[in-house]
């Protein structure tokens, strides 16, 4: 069987056409590609005024056939927030299916989002990302979701979130952005997918610490080397250092000077 699908707003406007030799397209596959801003869970399907259910396949359906796009409108939803905090999948879905706002905040400004970034769950930053949550929504202490998936060293989620073009240099109160929190706490990893998505090197946070002095100052010279590589300005390090700012360098030793770290790392690096 041949399809032949139009999808019409409810004011009788062509919102999308399908057509061509049967593919077993499922009503899921066609809200998909639907053009539309609305996320996944607000967008239903009717055929002569039924709701249809996202396992339908269209070539159960009369060809050729006209469907018309229902936009819903998302809330408040506790019920999200809540499974979002014990990272339970299932009722998550079941929220949005309900028509729950995805950017739904509890008191203290946290998201769904958020939660699952922060407990590096992908699935669920995975299903919150279809429903269209922002991904650069802050939650907690103006915490975007990429920098507490740095945070806690979840490559997978922040990968993720990189991909979907979320604001990788955006701050947190405090002025850290993702990929400091990612030099500071270690997490090499991290500190690669940034830096190859050109994070600025140069940001400094309240304190005037860039991604290089939370380098050196928590002892992780890998990530120095890594920075530097990548073009990081070593003068800001060096110049904390040389003014007695309590910059502690690559080691916790009595050589544990920020010229001595550095200058050991640019050794055997190519010239500037």
């Amino acid at each position: 069987m041949e399809l032949h699908v139009l999808v019409r707003s409810v004011h009788g406007e062509l919102v999308h056409q399908l057509s061509g030799e049967d593919a077993m397209v499922t009503l899921a596959a066609l809200k998909e590609q639907l053009p539309t801003t609305s996320g996944y869970f607000l967008r239903t399907l009717l055929y002569k005024e039924e709701l249809l259910a996202d396992d339908v396949e269209l070539n159960q359906l009369p060809q050729p056939c006209e469907l018309t796009l229902v936009l819903q409108t998302a809330s408040w939803s506790s019920e999200l927030l809540t499974a979002a905090h014990y990272g339970d999948l299932a009722k998550v879905e079941t929220a949005l299916r309900n028509f729950g706002d995805p950017d739904s905040q509890d008191e203290r400004g946290g998201t769904a989002l958020c939660m699952a970034a922060s407990a590096g769950r992908l699935p669920l930053v995975q299903l919150l990302l279809k429903a269209k949550a922002d991904p650069d929504l802050e939650g907690a202490d103006e915490q975007t979701p990429l920098l507490q998936a740095a945070d806690g060293g979840h490559l997978a989620v922040a990968q993720h979130l990189v991909e979907q073009r979320c604001d990788i240099d955006k701050a947190e109160f405090y002025g850290e952005t993702p990929l400091q929190v990612a030099c500071r706490k270690g997490h090499a990893e991290i500190v690669l997918l940034l830096c190859a998505a050109r994070a600025n090197l140069e940001t400094q946070d309240d304190d005037g610490q860039t991604c290089l002095m939370a380098a050196c100052n928590a002892g992780h010279t890998g990530i120095a080397r890594v920075l530097l590589e990548q073009g990081a300005d070593p003068r800001h390090a060096e110049a904390q250092h040389s003014t007695s700012m309590g910059l502690t360098g690559c080691s916790h030793g009595a050589e544990g000077s920020v010229p001595w770290c550095l200058g050991d790392i640019r050794d055997g690096l190519p010239p500037r």
